[in-house]
């Protein structure tokens, strides 16, 4: 059975957000603590490969920005993706939240797009969320925001 089927979905809810960098220094002291959460909570589950997030997102393909979202997943949970600052937020994100994340650069910019996804039992509010505690700590500012669905197919 596809994961598709298997949720029982059709579609799945795409946030893009808009996000300027205001204070590298802070949002680097940030990121690294909720990394570090982040991945002691993954590191806690001996297989991966049957834990919660991976599993919801196995099968099931979304738009040509991200076609296997489970992957997305599985590689944050593995440690890939490390690097830079938006980098390292979608990995926090996806970590916490269970919603594949892509991240866009904006050449030339402190900015980038992120964009998250979430099917009807993900918590992309718990994403979303999350940026907002960058906003607060006014390390980053969500400049720009749009949501929409997208056709969710199995693989």
């Amino acid at each position: 059975m596809t994961a598709a089927a298997r949720v029982g979905v059709a579609e799945c809810h795409r946030c893009r957000l808009f996000v300027e960098v205001l204070d590298h220094d802070r949002c680097g002291t940030r990121l690294a603590q909720l990394l570090a959460r982040a991945r002691q909570h993954w590191t806690s589950h001996s297989d991966r490969a049957v834990f919660g997030p991976r599993n919801h997102w196995d099968g099931i393909t979304l738009d040509d920005a991200v076609r296997c979202p489970g992957d997305l997943v599985e590689a944050a949970a593995a440690g890939c993706g490390c690097g830079d600052q938006a980098e390292d937020l979608a990995t926090v994100l996806m970590l916490l939240s269970g919603c594949p994340v892509v991240v866009e650069p904006v050449a030339g910019q402190p900015c980038f797009l992120l964009s998250l996804y979430g099917l009807a039992d993900d918590d992309l509010g718990l994403a979303e969320t999350l940026v907002q505690v960058f906003e607060l700590d006014h390390s980053l500012r969500v400049v720009d925001r749009t949501s929409w669905t997208v056709p969710v197919a199995a693989r």
